[in-house]
């Protein structure tokens, strides 16, 4: 075997290193020639509408941001295809695709080419005087595409349109119109779909047609059959194999051989690039390839991530140390290692809990939070700035060294602080261990998100002065830390472990010490033991709520503390609680209503069959939303699963029927052994909109009249485990991982809080709340909501607005079930929010005569380019679904009125 090739075959094999980044970034050699690849973003688009007589409006008029076709609406794009050279690139060996994110309904969409004239005139259509009247026709014969699309969720989308824009090539038309509707267009009982325009200021690109040309025509009579062959085995070859210096000369070869495969030679000059080619294959140099750093096994995800894998210092390869000002919170280099600081690693390793192989990827791949133990604070590229400063909109979201304030450009330099009280995405870093050659390299997503094919790892460096990271090709060179273990200086980093009205508390030793006597609990000496390489207490008989305890180490002359939290749950406690489901037994069972004809309409109007005990389904291990970079499919039967349980424990709870509690869990238990990953670009939203219906599912048969009886605790231990190990992992950082709307954070918050009530968790259920508070996060009541109840989704759509409402009606209402009140916070603003909601739904203008006020809303991330929702927003007339009344306004009335004491 050629010495080039071992190595990639080794990388294939080797399921022990981080798989992910050998595959995915900039290191990764294109495999097509260089300038066959174009993007072509539409030069002109725009849709209309015969909707409610719309035929005479402009789209714009009635979406800037969006296209919606179907239901009388019809999208157009334009592009100019004029750059293409036709005689050097045959068309129909080209292969044309148009991307573009959807939304809203699922359709059958129908493509087609378009005349780029308005109808009867010479003159060109454009987004300013396209109207449903003045459309174009259409081109005749042209090739029809379909595309079926069967989910009602925001995705991306590739649909292959080559045969449409090859017919158009060849007819010698370079500016191609594409018409898209929906094979139901006229028929206004089906919803329409919707797509991103080339407008719209939420962060997605608007539809881009994407060219390969394929190989250009040569004729000069040169064989390049051996030549073409090599290039196509050099292109299998994986840059970070390899070292830089034998990589460069071996692209350049590689680049060379490429042009002179496109392009007119000699017979002598194809040989020579072959046989330069070759030489550099023959001489690329092997590289050390990093591993992971190995974490504590304390049993889950959670757990392992919060106590440290190692204490270190960090010294630069000059022999300097990093030292951080415990005033300015900076770090910086000093020549004296006396002032170094330690720092405590943490390791957040999905695959180390979940029993499923796959490159890592997104919420699966192997992260790292760095603690400075001078500060107490976490490393940290975001700037943590006060309520005021987002109130004026003077906030930053990230801290910039230089290049652009806000906004999401990796085309900058950001400085990384020990700032931040608790660790989320923002202080998510990567750590490659050389293990030969004893150095780490760290890197930083910067401004990237994680689920999305944009994801990119950027060197932290380290300058006299700053601890940094920079997108800017000068600066994000590698750099080399050498880690020195501390010894003697342990942290006391106390995990617990919750069961009915008994909590363990567990740890690791403190610099080995295993002794009792050297631990104390509330000032009294621990009957801790020493089992499976964790110190461990028992507490026992504890009441329902919280109880704080301080835990102590005294020891050889170092002591250190941890306070502990621990809270005993309520259960059932999620959705409804004992009380709820007593009651609501109590009026369905004497036909009472409203109760009654709710029920009635749980049995016998939801789709699918999901409240019957006869519901059937598919479970998988892999479930996307979403679309790329990666996007398993099959979320609907994941999403109708969790329904169906809950649905089931309620009949069960209703009726007394077992049947139901036997449907219930048995979803819940082949859900729970069967999951392993949950993917694609939306997945926060995959599992934060579902994940509490199978917790809350899981409650009632598990805590009701004593719990179902075929429901085990090792069934019950199962669901635990998948939901710590599989869809935290997703949620844990809420939407703050994709620069999301707030919507997205109140469903991964809901998901996340039912998970801690389900796992008797205190520490995510703390975090959930946290995260509900703070002003830092999209979708807290602070930054979502302001003070007259509009949300930052008021001049998006009311779908949108409406839905985070009822996600943080749901958040409250977890909270309640715990003795925790989050619904009067500021003022009971999240009350204003409904009544804001219902007065502008309600069209209040025309009742009242007042109209509610609003104004343009900022985001935490500073960036009015994206989840942006108040430049040129006119209440009256673009105002999408408004006057929906949706059930959310339902729960947001019966939530408030049942804290009030109404019902």
């Amino acid at each position: 075997m050629k010495p080039y090739l071992k190595p990639f075959f080794s990388v294939l094999l080797c399921i022990c290193l981080p798989v992910t980044s050998l595959f995915t970034g900039p290191g990764v050699n294109a495999a097509a020639a260089a300038g066959t690849d174009l993007s072509f973003p539409a030069a002109q688009d725009a849709f209309v509408s015969n909707f409610n007589g719309q035929g005479n409006a402009q789209g714009t008029s009635l979406s800037a941001a969006k296209l919606i076709y179907g239901k009388s609406r019809h999208a157009y794009l334009k592009f100019d295809l004029s750059s293409i050279d036709t005689d050097r690139y045959n068309p129909d060996e080209m292969t044309m695709q148009l991307s573009f994110r959807k939304s809203h309904a699922p359709n059958e969409l129908v493509f087609t080419e378009s005349e780029s004239l308005l109808r009867d005139t010479d003159n060109e259509w454009t987004v300013t005087n396209v109207t449903y009247n003045t459309r174009p026709y259409e081109i005749a014969g042209s090739p029809v595409v379909t595309r079926t699309v069967t989910s009602s969720s925001e995705e991306n989308l590739t649909v292959d349109l080559s045969p449409i824009f090859r017919n158009a090539l060849n007819n010698g038309r370079e500016v191609v119109s594409i018409h898209l509707t929906t094979a139901k267009a006229e028929d206004n009982t089906v919803s329409a779909s919707e797509l991103f325009s080339s407008r719209n200021t939420s962060g997605f690109p608007g539809p881009v047609l994407n060219v390969t040309l394929g190989d250009p025509v040569v004729n000069d009579g040169s064989d390049r059959t051996a030549l073409n062959a090599l290039i196509t085995q050099a292109e299998q070859l994986i840059e970070i194999v390899y070292t830089r210096e034998s990589w460069a000369i071996f692209t350049a070869a590689l680049d060379q051989a490429k042009a002179l495969s496109i392009n007119d030679a000699t017979q002598a000059e194809v040989d020579e690039a072959r046989l330069t080619l070759q030489t550099a294959m023959d001489n690329l140099e092997i590289m050390e390839l990093p591993s992971q750093i190995t974490g504590p096994d304390l049993g889950d995800y959670y757990s392992n991530s919060q106590t440290a894998a190692m204490i270190l210092k960090m010294r630069s390869g000059d022999g300097q140390y990093v030292k951080v000002d415990p005033v300015t919170e900076k770090l910086s280099l000093t020549a004296h290692p006396g002032e170094a600081s330690a720092f405590a690693l943490y390791v957040l390793d999905y695959f180390a809990t979940v029993d499923h192989e796959e490159p890592e990827a997104g919420a699966t791949r192997t992260a790292y939070s760095i603690k400075s133990l001078d500060t107490g604070k976490y490393l940290t590229i975001q700037n943590y700035f006060s309520a005021k400063e987002f109130l004026d909109n003077t906030h930053r979201y990230f801290n910039i060294i230089s290049g652009a304030v806000n906004g999401v450009s990796t085309d900058r330099t950001f400085e990384i602080t020990a700032s931040a009280v608790v660790a989320g995405w923002n202080e998510r870093f990567y750590v490659d261990q050389y293990t030969e050659s004893g150095f780490y390299r760290i890197f930083s997503h910067l401004s990237t998100m994680r689920d999305d094919s944009n994801f990119s790892r950027f060197n932290v460096t380290m300058t006299a002065n700053a601890m940094q990271s920079s997108g800017r090709a000068a600066e994000n060179k590698e750099y080399r830390f050498y880690f020195e273990q501390v010894t003697g200086k342990d942290p006391l980093e106390i995990s617990q472990k919750v069961s009915g009205d008994n909590a363990y508390l567990l740890w690791k030793p403190v610099n080995g010490d295993t002794d009792p006597a050297g631990y104390k609990i509330n000032g009294t000496v621990s009957d801790a033991v020493y089992s499976d390489g964790l110190m461990q207490v028992k507490l026992q008989g504890l009441s329902a709520g919280t109880h704080a305890y301080t835990v102590e180490y005294n020891g050889d002359g170092y002591s250190t503390k941890a306070e502990v939290s621990i809270r005993i749950f309520s259960h059932p406690g999620i959705l409804l609680s004992m009380q709820d489901l007593e009651d609501m037994k109590a009026h369905v069972q004497a036909k009472q209503e409203p109760w009654y004809s709710d029920y009635r309409r749980m049995t016998d109007s939801v789709p699918y069959g999901i409240a019957s005990s006869g519901y059937q389904t598919k479970v998988f291990s892999k479930v996307g939303r979403g679309g790329a970079p990666s996007d398993s499919g099959n979320i609907g039967y994941f999403e109708k699963g969790g329904n169906a349980a809950y649905f089931n424990a309620l009949q069960w709870v209703i009726t007394g029927d077992a049947k139901y509690a036997d449907m219930a869990a048995g979803l819940l238990s082949e859900w729970a052994k069967t999951l392993k990953v949950i993917d694609g670009r939306d997945r926060i939203l995959g599992a934060g909109i579902n994940a509490y219906k199978y917790a809350s599912a899981a409650e009632i048969i598990r805590y009701y009249g004593g719990g179902y009886s075929g429901y085990s605790y090792e069934d019950f231990a199962v669901l635990q485990a998948m939901m710590l190990n599989v869809v935290y992992p997703v949620i844990q950082d809420a939407a703050v991982p994709m620069l999301a709307n707030g919507n997205w954070d109140a469903a991964a918050i809901v998901s996340m809080m039912a998970i801690g009530v389900l796992c008797d968790n205190s520490g995510i259920f703390e975090r959930a709340m946290g995260l509900y508070q703070d002003i830092h996060t999209n979708g807290s009541i602070f930054a979502y909501v302001n003070d007259s109840g509009q949300t930052m989704e008021t001049g998006r759509d009311q779908a949108h607005a409406m839905l985070a409402l009822g996600y943080m009606a749901e958040i409250c209402l977890i909270a309640a079930n715990q003795n925790e009140d989050l619904a009067s916070l500021y003022d009971n603003r999240l009350a204003k929010a409904f009544e804001y909601s219902a007065k502008y739904n309600l069209y209040s203008q025309e009742l009242s005569g007042v109209e509610v006020p609003f104004t343009a809303m900022p985001n935490v991330f500073g960036d009015t380019g994206r989840g942006y929702y108040g430049t040129g927003f006119d209440m009256e007339n673009n105002g999408l679904n408004r006057g929906e009344l949706r059930p959310v306004l339902s729960r947001g009335w019966c939530f408030t009125a049942r804290l009030t004491g109404l019902i």
